[in-house]
């Protein structure tokens, strides 16, 4: 006999295929926040604001130009799951501004707590100050690229520490004429907001799902059936 399938039967097939991935819970990623540990900055001529260096709790995390140049610095627990992306998100005074409007701050890995050591590695990432100084209070957010990802899943587990620099054509002993970050005004200074790999499970189920949707499209053929 002939038996087929009609584009009802098959629209039954794939939705039962893709609640079953559903409820079985194969999602593909999470995300997640972290909120900083620690922060500062330290100036040119090596002073600094932390009282005794890494982990010693939070403080004002100013960078940019008043009479020398500023770098700033935010200390994480990175996850314990492996990243596919991950962003700093680093809250900016109103009170800043730039007279600059190509200056730029850029984020790296701290190899030591020193006005050099916190620019330890190649950039992470970087955001134009003319954009981050807004005249508002908000959250300045930049995406990791592959260098950053690479420290995160390289230390899983531990403590990262992120230095920050600000590039510009200005004379940095002006008065505060290149600022970013600084004062946080009692929010959370630093957010590390990451999306982790999903696990091999979840793959698995995942890709069970899509073949059962596609064996569901190939039925709607005519089919003899003995």
């Amino acid at each position: 006999m002939i038996k087929t399938f009609t584009r009802a039967a098959v629209a039954a097939t794939t939705m039962t295929a893709v609640t079953a991935m559903l409820a079985f819970g194969a999602a593909p990623a999470s995300a997640a926040t972290t909120t900083a540990t620690s922060s500062g900055w330290i100036n040119s001529l090596g002073a600094d604001n932390s009282g005794g260096g890494f982990g010693t709790g939070l403080h004002n995390n100013f960078a940019g130009f008043e009479f020398g140049s500023y770098r700033n610095w935010f200390e994480f627990t990175a996850p314990t799951t492996s990243l596919l992306a991950a962003e700093l998100s680093i809250f900016n005074s109103r009170f800043n501004s730039t007279i600059d409007p190509h200056a730029i701050f850029t984020l790296h890995a701290t190899t030591d707590f020193s006005f050099s050591g916190l620019v330890g590695s190649p950039s992470f990432g970087s955001v134009r100050l003319a954009t981050a100084d807004n005249g508002a209070d908000h959250y300045v957010s930049i995406t990791l690229n592959s260098l950053g990802i690479d420290y995160l899943n390289a230390n899983l587990g531990s403590t990262v520490r992120f230095g920050g620099s600000v590039t510009s054509s200005e004379d940095p002993t002006c008065n505060d004429c290149v600022a970013i970050f600084g004062s946080t005004n009692g929010n959370p200074a630093a957010q590390l907001i990451t999306t982790n790999v999903p696990e091999p499970a979840s793959w698995a189920l995942m890709i069970a799902g899509f073949g059962l949707v596609g064996a569901a499209a190939r039925r709607h053929r005519t089919v003899a059936i003995t």
